[in-house]
């Protein structure tokens, strides 16, 4: 299991709903071994879908010719970076680590950041 940054994490799993913290397997009377099947099949199909999402939305970006390369370049970078694209979801402040603020700062000095976010926001939402 892996948190944000892509760090090896355990966690939330050792002490949430996979290991039985919140009491749902025991509310439910499941077999623990069900239980977590269904759990990582639920798990599987959310990463599936947030992929599948991804690709439409950079194939509508790709076709969109009312964005510039930069422009594209900075949704690009928002999608790759997955805090970034939640927090652009979520109409939250971007959180990066230092590392990536410089890019995405270098970046967003290229496109007027406001025009993209707002003429962007038909392309986040998927059809």
């Amino acid at each position: 299991v892996y948190d944000r940054s892509g760090s090896r994490s355990r966690g939330v799993w050792e002490r949430g709903i996979v290991s039985g913290g919140s009491g749902l397997r025991e509310r439910l009377n499941m077999p623990s071994v069900y239980f977590y099947l269904a759990v990582f099949d639920a798990l599987g199909d959310i990463k599936s879908q947030w992929t599948r999402t991804k690709s439409k939305l950079l194939k509508l970006l790709n076709q969109n010719e009312g964005f510039s390369s930069e422009e594209k370049h900075y949704i690009r970078f928002l999608m790759k970076v997955n805090n970034a694209f939640e927090a652009v979801l979520n109409q939250k402040p971007i959180e990066l680590t230092a590392n990536l603020t410089r890019q995405y700062e270098g970046l967003a000095e290229q496109v007027d950041v406001e025009n993209v976010v707002e003429y962007g926001q038909p392309l986040f939402r998927i059809r």
